[in-house]
């Protein structure tokens, strides 16, 4: 998932790319709440993917329902490209049962399981998975196993059909789905825009598809004509039509 005016890049580099190169170009979106995170928690060279069972509704994705469905505030355009896993191989895949950017394990004497709040800071987040690793929870518990240098559970290589019947205990049923920078944006890829206005802002990237399907997929409740986000919109849609520059100080982190 990504906010829309990220698109533009995407297209042009042919890659995803992880939080440690984009923190570095001019005209990357990066989402400030859990780009530190990952720097703590040994994920800074992952791009992240949402591993879905067939079939399921993108109204479930967590960072979709956040951004477009879910509080007061006017939704951030955002787009999803989706791969299918039938191309990749268990060496280059790592799996994570817990939400890294908002799990927190309950440790006796540390701190109860949960959800962190926003703004939490990475070095107590890094602090409590220590803390938890030195418990020496199991295997069921750990949700996964300690794959240095990342400080979370995780499943990588063969440990992944091991663990496949642990894939119910991910956070909100939906394990996340960790691939190594770059990875690269081909035929294999269709991208989705969830309203005719994100629809119509994505056409102007046409000429960057280059064998990418595109597709629209309405989401129920998803207001895109809200006037915050028409105004976020209009700024998208002149820098995609290159008559204005990357709107870097869209706030499209705001919501948790």
């Amino acid at each position: 998932m990504l906010p829309l005016h990220a698109l533009k890049g995407v297209l042009e580099e042919r890659a995803l790319l992880a939080k440690r190169d984009l923190i570095r170009r001019p005209t990357a979106a990066v989402r400030a709440t859990t780009s530190l995170t990952d720097a703590a928690l040994g994920l800074s060279d992952y791009v992240h993917f949402y591993l879905l069972g067939q079939g399921s509704p993108w109204e479930c994705v967590p960072i979709l329902a956040t951004q477009l469905l879910n509080g007061r505030e006017a939704p951030f355009p955002h787009v999803a490209l989706e791969m299918p896993t039938s191309s990749l191989e268990d060496a280059d895949c790592t799996l994570c049962h817990w939400n890294i950017a908002v799990s927190r394990p309950g440790v006796p004497g540390a701190c109860q399981g949960g959800n962190w709040t926003r703004g939490t800071n990475p070095k107590r987040i890094l602090e409590v998975w220590r803390a938890f690793r030195r418990a020496g929870p199991n295997e069921e518990k750990a949700r996964g196993y300690w794959n240095d240098p990342i400080q979370v559970p995780t499943l990588r290589g063969s440990q992944i059909a091991q663990g496949l019947r642990r894939l119910g205990r991910a956070a909100s049923g939906i394990p996340e789905l960790l691939l190594h920078a770059p990875v690269r944006v081909d035929d294999r890829f269709t991208l989705w825009a969830f309203s005719d206005d994100d629809m119509n802002a994505v056409a102007t990237l046409q000429s960057a598809w280059h064998g990418i399907r595109v597709r629209r997929c309405v989401m129920d409740g998803y207001e895109s004509q809200a006037a915050d986000t028409q105004i976020w919109r209009a700024r998208i849609d002149s820098y995609f039509a290159r008559r204005g520059e990357f709107p870097a100080a869209l706030d499209f982190d705001r919501k948790k």
